[in-house]
């Protein structure tokens, strides 16, 4: 069974969210520089997810001070993420281990 785009036993769920975070924490040394909203990564960790979430250079810093936490597009936490906090579009969750 499907829950949002990934599923319990994907392969690679750590690495692909790992290789988000490295782009979204490149983005982030521009996004701090401009201001404005830009588009980061979906770090939700499914091997398929290409989506982008659009968020201003604080939001993703609050993704950052925490250790698990992550930015994911609406509709893509996984049900055994915590949700920390919500914005328009956007979730910041808390994973606690990776399939």
């Amino acid at each position: 069974m499907r829950a949002g785009p990934w599923h319990a036993g994907s392969e690679g769920v750590a690495v692909d969210r790992e290789l988000a975070r490295n782009v979204n924490l490149q983005i982030h040394r521009v996004a701090r520089l401009w201001g404005d909203p830009v588009a980061y990564r979906c770090e939700c960790g499914s091997p398929a997810c290409e989506s982008q979430v659009e968020v201003d250079a604080v939001a993703f810093a609050e993704a950052l001070r925490a250790d698990g936490v992550y930015l994911v597009l609406a509709g893509h936490e996984r049900p055994d993420a915590e949700p920390v906090s919500r914005g328009v579009g956007y979730r910041l969750v808390r994973v606690t281990r990776d399939e």
